[in-house]
């Protein structure tokens, strides 16, 4: 319970710190000048007029002259008199409460959102769920919902409590409504704010339904514009600037805690999806033996899109009896998908495989080294028509949506790998999962026991712990692979780097700085660059 409670408590607390800002302060002052303005300009035009033909349907009203009768015999004269300002104002609060509402939705609101962002969530990816044309008509239909719901209660207010418990509460909902959808609209996709509505919804009524109590109070000060009827030109525009000043506290409890609640949720959980297109040639997939129909590639990746994960497709050249237009029609339908990631591989032809077993029966042929260079600088060219920029050998990806994995393993970070013939490196030390399934389900159960008849939990098959020297090849193996390259080697002669310039392989104005950069050719011979660094360093 009071885990629950501490988002709730901190997103308060902040939006309170906020509050004291002066750029806040002014941001609450703007819409008191503007709904100040409408105020007077109505009080001008058509105070007068309203008290008047609101009075006017008091005293002509026919089932209404038995009352006025009766009160007459207890000495209460002109209630009509005193009754049409006080309904006038009772008409015109919701008009000018829901005029607040959307003012502080349009004006006040994106501001705050951008002032919490650049303060807290500088690094928070804005991926535009709600458009600001969305934004109005959400705001529009729910206040619409309200107005309605507004004038549905209305004889409700007339028994005492309700009269404090429901407005607060519509005042709620649409606080709800209004400011927890533009405080997700510029960051959050549709599929996330749907998600955090679901996840967080008892507390963001809980917030809405506090701030709409508190943004009863300003209803004192409306009340006492009628008592005190001389200082009803000063009350009413303090009440007004009251209820700004709460709208601008709302929208800051809101902005934080819907977007803390964002952050949680991208760094608590997966960001994106990969999946083994690898063809959409179907005469290929077979020969590669996978099971899927090239058509439902496209349904997986909306669907993933659809919950706000970005998405990368594998693609594998190279096949045995691959023409040139078939990989051409591959990586076309690919980028048709609009990935935000794209892999492509050359195949390797593994012992133990169904395909090593038909390449060694000479059923398939070995893929031909030069047909995967062509296929290689095809992609290449395609993917960069595209808009796609590759940043090791084998990924290319929309700016900013690197897979974070892959530089992790090709940086030689920590990485943990999940499920059967998973791999993974913590702390120096390599362990890798056994690969079949039940194995690895019954070690995580216990149902294996080691030599000496203890339960395996653990479903490592294996470890391994590098070597000084191993490591240092490592890091020019991985290294060279990235659009980033690697710092020169200690070791290495400018004679070697001079090679490698002459031959095309690396970038040359990078490689004079000290730094080896890999050239399109270059990549076609990484394996041959990354020897001749080995020789180099005589590892």
């Amino acid at each position: 319970m009071l885990a629950g409670m501490g988002p709730l408590l901190d997103s308060f607390w902040r939006a309170v710190g906020y509050c004291l800002m002066p750029r806040i302060i002014a941001l609450s002052l703007l819409p008191l000048i503007l709904i100040t303005l409408v105020a007077a300009g109505g009080a001008h035009f058509y105070w007068a007029a309203a008290v008047a033909w609101t009075q006017a349907q008091l005293e002509g009203a026919n089932w209404l002259q038995l009352l006025w009768g009766w009160l007459h015999h207890f000495g209460v004269d002109n209630l009509p008199v005193m009754l049409a300002p006080l309904l006038v104002l009772m008409l015109a609060i919701p008009i000018i409460v829901i005029v607040c509402v959307l003012v502080v939705a349009v004006l006040m609101a994106p501001s705050i959102v951008s002032l919490v962002a650049q303060r807290r969530f500088e690094q928070l990816e804005r991926k535009r769920g709600g458009t600001l044309f969305i934004s109005v008509l959400w705001s529009l239909g729910s206040t619409l919902a309200a107005i309605l719901a507004l004038v549905l209660s209305m004889p409700l207010w007339l028994v005492p409590p309700l009269v404090l418990v429901l407005p607060p509460l519509i005042w709620g909902w649409l606080t709800y409504r209004v400011m927890a959808f533009d405080a997700l609209a510029e960051h959050a996709s549709k599929p996330e704010r749907q998600e955090i509505f679901k996840r967080h919804r008892l507390s963001l009524l809980a917030i809405g339904i506090l701030t709409g109590l508190l943004g009863a109070a300003p209803g004192i000060v409306w009340a006492s514009g009628v008592v005190f009827a001389a200082a009803f030109f000063v009350l009413v525009p303090v009440a007004i600037w009251i209820y700004t000043l709460v709208f601008a506290f709302s929208s800051l409890w809101f902005t934080h805690y819907c977007l803390a609640a964002l952050q949680r949720l991208r760094d608590g959980g997966f960001t994106r999806v990969s999946f083994g297109m690898q063809s959409a040639v179907p005469e290929v997939l077979q020969i590669l033996d996978r099971q899927h129909r090239p058509e439902q590639v496209p349904k997986a990746v909306a669907w993933a899109r659809e919950v706000g994960l970005d998405v990368s497709v594998d693609l594998i050249y190279g096949a045995p009896g691959e023409t040139d237009d078939q990989w051409r029609a591959s990586v076309e339908a690919a980028i048709a998908m609009n990935p935000d990631h794209i892999s492509a591989y050359a195949l390797t032809v593994e012992p133990g495989t169904k395909m090593g077993a038909q390449v060694r029966r000479g059923e398939l042929s070995l893929p031909d080294p030069d047909e995967q260079a062509d296929r290689y600088e095809i992609v290449d060219s395609l993917l960069h028509a595209a808009g796609y920029q590759w940043y090791e050998i084998s990924n290319w990806a929309k700016p900013g949506h690197e897979c974070q994995h892959n530089l992790m393993y090709w940086h030689r970070g920590d990485w943990w790998g999940y499920g059967p013939g998973a791999h993974s490196q913590i702390g120096g030390t390599r362990f890798w999962n056994v690969k079949h399934p039940l194995a690895y389900a019954q070690r995580l159960e216990g149902g294996q026991l080691d030599d000496d008849g203890a339960a395996v939990v653990s479903p490592a098959a294996g470890r391994e712990v590098l070597s000084e020297s191993e490591r240092a090849e490592e890091d020019v193996m991985l290294g060279i692979r990235l659009a980033e390259g690697i710092e020169v080697p200690r070791g290495v002669s400018p004679a070697v780097v001079a090679g490698f310039i002459v031959d095309g392989l690396v970038v040359p104005a990078v490689a004079l700085r000290g730094r080896l950069v890999l050239t399109l050719k270059g990549r076609l011979l990484a394996d041959t660059v990354t020897r001749k660094l080995w020789d180099a360093q005589d590892l």
